[in-house]
């Protein structure tokens, strides 16, 4: 029982190499596609909720920018470290790591009527306070909430899943992991943000 437990936050002791590239690979392009169904794309950490379609490959375009930038950092990141490592051992495990974001992109699809409500009502209005008051019903409050809730769990398993992903594949152990990790996602979140601005300009926050 413990070693199923084990699976959900470090499959990478079983799953790794071309394995856990061709899966991780199918999760991420099914999180795209079920994402721009539901005017959602995806980051690094972060997901951005759309008033209207983005393009098929511009939601490809901003997903594999932050997996490629966080992918190159942990490797170069490890390179200080260990003396051999595999870039296709981490590109395998960190697309991998991605499997909370389908469940993300399936949350959306639940939740996208009444999100994708708030928003238009929210724009109609100009994001006034008023507007936003007289929609956060009992009902709504809770529903969001709700959304949130789960959206942070999903998020915590998917930070799990990263910090064995880079464990594993690297070598690096002690302290210095968690460390090493959580500059990396912070520069790899800033590189990201730097290479995607002409398209946040036109993406809106819910």
């Amino acid at each position: 029982m413990k070693n199923k437990w084990e699976l959900l936050y470090n499959p990478f002791t079983k799953i790794a190499g071309w394995k856990a590239f061709a899966i991780g690979t199918v999760i991420v392009c099914a999180t795209v596609l079920a994402g721009y169904y539901n005017h959602a794309c995806f980051t690094g950490l972060q997901m951005k909720m759309v008033s209207y379609h983005l393009s098929l490959n511009m939601c490809f375009l901003i997903q594999a920018t932050g997996l490629l930038s966080m992918i190159i950092l942990m490797y170069l990141v490890s390179l200080c470290f260990v003396k051999r490592v595999r870039l296709l051992d981490i590109a395998g495990t960190v697309l991998l790591s991605r499997a909370p974001y389908l469940f993300i992109a399936l949350l959306v699809f639940c939740f996208n009527p009444m999100l994708q409500s708030i928003m238009d009502n929210l724009q109609e209005n100009k994001f006034s306070v008023e507007a936003l008051t007289g929609m956060l019903t009992p009902f709504v409050y809770f529903i969001l909430l709700l959304f949130a809730v789960l959206v942070v769990l999903l998020l915590v398993w998917y930070i799990a899943l990263l910090y064995h992903a880079f464990k594993v594949s690297t070598g690096i152990k002690g302290r210095k992991t968690g460390v090493l990790l959580t500059g990396i996602i912070i520069l790899s979140e800033t590189i990201t943000f730097v290479l995607l601005i002409p398209c946040f300009k036109v993406i809106n926050n819910i």
